[in-house]
């Protein structure tokens, strides 16, 4: 499902700049795979994301951040 969403709905935004804002993005495992694939298409890229689960924020939040692509948010 990711793939498609990834390849068939994102990939089509003709542009060198997307944003994209990610609700509930649990452990990230789309955001590291959608950051991946977009890298290689658009030359500004911002994901930001918003996850009620401090847990999971907080260790996707060490791991993201430090490319400065993605911006997180801790929403409750």
């Amino acid at each position: 499902m990711n793939n498609f969403i990834i390849n068939n709905i994102i990939l089509k935004h003709k542009s060198s700049t997307i944003v994209v804002f990610d609700i509930g993005f649990g452990i990230g495992f789309f955001m590291k795979m959608l950051y991946h694939k977009l890298s290689k298409s658009y030359k500004n890229i911002t994901l930001s994301g918003c996850e009620p689960s401090d847990k999971e924020f907080n260790g996707l939040n060490e791991i993201l951040t430090k490319e400065n692509k993605i911006h997180l948010l801790n929403c409750y």
